[in-house]
């Protein structure tokens, strides 16, 4: 019969013996498991995988690849994602560095060179004489999308996907699909510097905030179809939203922007730029030069 003094003992000496093996493989470790020594019984089954992985990060400062390439015999990609945390923590200490604090953003893949899925922009050719091989809807990684540097004359980035697929067809123009706040994929496309660059949004908070923001990327950009003529013709589509909006960051805004802006503020209103009938977006469209 084993006593809890047997287990406890048992238990020390599979502690000696894993601190023995680590500390023999990585001498720098020793100090974290004097300051942490219930790490080691913490990952006592999987000690060999995860100093097999930390040698492997050592010996590749710059691997360039994803962790699904990675050969190391006994370690596949849902092992490392499950023990990143602990991985970073090793290697850090071995190299006299502070643990990342978060892993959020894919920020594990990025301190060690590791390649990782980089966010996409969606946009629209629409104009025939631009198809890339006949394509003319087309998802790229924002680095790609950075190369691409389309012969193009104007830029219209708009905040919702239907309309990013309904816009009109237009000479030597492209459309964006901004994805909201998620314009900020595109504040270092340096090939957007001296385009004229359109922004069309929900005429709201969110939508002036935004059209704000990219203004900070690029200041030529205009606005679409939110501005007062706009407002007054469509206001009877107009919503109240349900909780009173927060106000947004908005200092680059022009001053028939910024009185719209104010006066959505004050009346907690937004016009859905869903509710714009299709027949009046297309003839603004075709006045645009």
């Amino acid at each position: 019969k084993i006593t809890i003094n047997d287990e406890k003992e048992l238990e020390f000496e599979r502690f000696i013996k894993l601190f023995e093996m680590i500390i023999d493989r990585f001498p720098k470790l020793e100090n974290l498991f004097l300051q942490k020594p219930f790490l080691i019984l913490e990952y006592q089954l999987v000690w060999g995988e995860l100093l097999d992985v930390v040698e492997f990060l050592l010996k590749n400062s710059h691997p360039n690849i994803y962790i699904r390439e990675l050969k190391i015999d006994g370690v596949d990609t849902k092992f490392i994602e499950k023990y990143k945390k602990i991985i970073d923590t090793l290697t850090a200490t071995i190299q006299d560095q502070h643990p990342l604090s978060s892993l959020a953003n894919y920020t594990f893949e990025k301190k060690y060179y590791l390649k990782y899925p980089k966010p996409q922009v969606r946009f629209r050719i629409l104009d025939s004489d631009l198809f890339i091989q006949g394509l003319s809807d087309i998802t790229l990684p924002v680095d790609q999308f950075e190369k691409l540097n389309l012969p193009c004359k104007k830029v219209f980035i708009v905040e919702n996907k239907i309309t990013t697929l309904s816009f009109p067809n237009k000479k030597g123009s492209i459309v964006i699909f901004g994805q909201g706040y998620g314009v900020t994929l595109l504040k270092n496309i340096s090939w957007l510097k001296n385009i004229e660059i359109y922004y069309w949004g929900d005429m709201d908070l969110d939508g002036f905030a935004i059209l704000s923001q990219l203004r900070s990327y690029y200041p030529q950009t205009i606005s679409l179809l939110m501005d007062s003529e706009v407002y007054s013709k469509f206001s009877h589509l107009k919503t109240t939203l349900e909780k009173e909006a927060n106000i947004k960051t908005a200092t680059h805004l022009k001053q028939d922007e910024k009185r719209l802006y104010d006066t959505l503020s004050l009346n907690n209103f937004r016009l859905e730029q869903e509710y714009i009938p299709f027949g009046y977006v297309e003839d603004k469209i075709k006045k645009i030069e």
